[in-house]
């Protein structure tokens, strides 16, 4: 099966294959500059069975970069930031404002 990692942040979007063994492969970074997202990016992105993606973009964005993913992988999975999850507890009245990113490194830190 052939997964992958997105993370698309403020001004860049970037990609790393999961490996069989749990390892994740290089790292590809496609600045956007920030509302962009062309044919050309599409065009860049690799295909597979899973798409994991974390995203601190704005919502048309974030949007722009589903839809694209979805064009090319069988499933799309959308990280979000969980009130608490594997030992971690995010005490944000809405923790939904605790950006993903940071959740994820808090999660991986563990």
């Amino acid at each position: 099966m052939s997964q992958w990692l997105f993370d698309l942040g403020n001004s860049r979007f970037k990609g790393a294959s999961l490996q069989a063994d749990g390892r994740v492969g290089d790292v590809t970074a496609w600045p956007h500059g920030g509302e962009a997202f062309d044919a050309g990016d599409i065009a860049r992105l690799p295909s597979g069975d899973v798409a994991w993606l974390a995203s601190v973009a704005s919502p048309e964005l974030r949007e722009r970069v589903l839809q694209a993913l979805s064009g090319r992988f069988r499933r799309v999975v959308v990280a979000r930031t969980q009130a608490r999850c594997a030992g971690v507890e995010i005490a944000y009245a809405r923790p939904e404002r605790f950006g993903v990113d940071r959740f994820l490194a808090l999660l991986g830190a563990g």
